[in-house]
């Protein structure tokens, strides 16, 4: 059992106790110095040992348990408990004349100060929580840990990211936010903040693999899934400023065609399907799913929202959002709240036309759309600028009924910096 040292202190009164060392005696007509005031208190492992000056003193005399005496001319001394037994300690100062004073004064009585050295136990460590894994058949993985005694809180952290804090005993992963591989939850117990009894656990783990299980698309999306050639009629520009700020342009009339780069396939859930290639990010895919155009005609709506694509190494959730674009100021900014960014006509697969209007009544048209995460401001995830994203009205030519299937990955931030704008504009 480790032990620290902390103190109870009790103050005794002043006696009389001759030190074998300081002689008491003086002429007859000297004055003894005025017996000092002895007090003590605790500063982290050490005794602080502090008396009264005295008049005419010159230098004062300590010991510890009448042990060998020390001088000192200040009025504290300080002792570690560490060189202390366990137990009762009396500490013994007596004041001191000057040399040449001698014929005045004699040293005082020795003033006295009583303490106990007592052991406590070092802060328990709480138990370490057992973490388990098991899916929740809705596409979830619900990952649980015990209930620890004495715990207040609970911290856990997927695939070393960032600690999030709880005081549940479970959190559920949705696979579709989460890498085709193996990942590992760390979970910490924790007391009750400022407890001096218990301190937090060793961290559990337990490690779980996903495996996207791609399944058929309702029949309502099957015609949309192949290979696209993608042509588009303007172009979102995206660079960094002298701030390391992403500042986003966008292009009209700069036009380009994206051949077989585009494809539309099934994702893990039967009402949506993944287009990937559409992003910069051309390795993560876009949620796609059946909407309604004003006109009544059932079309494909590229999904944003709380839809999550992927998520990054800080556990933020990362969303495809609407780039908007103002005519009139030639303003770029990113739109939050929306069901969806734009529609693709299924008889002539162009986009149509989207029209938002920002929570000031500024109007915007929705220009393209990316993954971003919209947690604390817009957080960009290009690695390489300027990047450029397909912009304007987009058509997709399908060239083959067939598909390369991709899975959906989580995020590696390989720069995240915010863009100019200071938060995403809510519609």
């Amino acid at each position: 059992m480790n032990y620290l040292y902390l103190r109870v202190f009790a103050v005794s009164a002043a006696v009389a106790v001759a030190f074998s060392c300081q002689e008491q005696n003086g002429p007859a007509d000297a004055v003894a110095l005025a017996t000092p005031e002895v007090s003590a208190t605790v500063n982290g492992d050490n005794v602080t040992v502090s008396w009264t000056e005295i008049p005419n003193a010159a230098t004062y005399s300590w010991n510890i348990d009448s042990n060998a005496a020390r001088t000192t001319d200040q009025t504290s001394v300080t002792v570690s408990t560490s060189d202390l037994a366990e137990g009762e300690h009396t500490v013994y100062v007596i004041a001191n004349p000057a040399l040449d004073a001698a014929d005045q004064y004699t040293a005082s009585q020795p003033g006295s100060y009583t303490f106990t050295v007592t052991a406590q136990v070092e802060p328990q460590r709480l138990e370490t929580p057992e973490v388990t894994a098991n899916p929740d058949g809705k596409g979830g993985v619900v990952v649980s840990w015990s209930s620890i005694e004495h715990a207040a809180s609970y911290t856990y952290s997927l695939d070393s990211g960032e600690w999030k804090s709880t005081t549940d005993t479970s959190v559920v992963y949705q696979t579709s936010d989460l890498t085709a591989t193996t990942h590992t939850v760390n979970v910490i117990a924790h007391p009750e903040e400022g407890s001096a009894e218990y301190r937090e656990s060793l961290p559990g783990d337990c490690s779980f693999t996903v495996q996207h299980e791609l399944v058929e698309p309702v029949e309502e999306l099957r015609p949309w899934l192949g290979t696209y050639t993608l042509e588009f009629t303007s172009t979102v520009v995206v660079d960094v400023n002298s701030n390391n700020q992403a500042e986003f342009v966008f292009e009209k009339g700069k036009a380009g065609i994206m051949e077989n780069r585009i494809t539309i396939q099934p994702s893990t859930n039967e009402n949506y399907v993944w287009i990937s290639g559409l992003s910069p990010l051309s390795e993560y895919s876009l949620w796609a799913t059946i909407k309604e155009s004003e006109d009544g005609k059932r079309c494909l709506g590229i999904v944003t929202g709380d839809m999550a694509v992927a998520q990054d190494r800080k556990g933020n959730d990362m969303v495809c959002a609407p780039i908007c674009w103002n005519e009139e100021d030639d303003v770029v900014t990113i739109f939050s709240g929306t069901e969806y960014a734009f529609l693709i006509d299924p008889d002539t697969k162009t986009s149509i036309p989207r029209e938002l209007v920002s929570s000031s009544n500024v109007p915007y048209s929705v220009v393209a759309a990316d993954i971003f995460s919209l947690d604390d401001g817009v957080g960009v995830y290009y690695g390489d600028y300027p990047t450029y994203i397909p912009a304007g009205t987009l058509t997709f030519t399908q060239t083959s009924t067939r598909y390369a299937a991709q899975d959906s990955k989580v995020m590696t931030v390989v720069k995240a910096a915010p863009t100019s704008m200071s938060s995403a504009v809510t519609k």
